[in-house]
């Protein structure tokens, strides 16, 4: 692996990692809950 990464991949990769975890917690949460609490804020 290089020493040296580009910011704007390691960005995108955070914000999709981010985004899937948030995603991930919703999902799994809308089991025990009303999954349209998620969708509408």
């Amino acid at each position: 692996m290089r020493a040296r990464f580009n910011p704007a991949v390691i960005t995108a990769v955070a914000m999709v990692a981010l985004f899937a975890g948030v995603w991930l917690v919703g999902y799994l949460a809308g089991f025990s809950g009303e999954p349209e609490t998620f969708l509408k804020p």
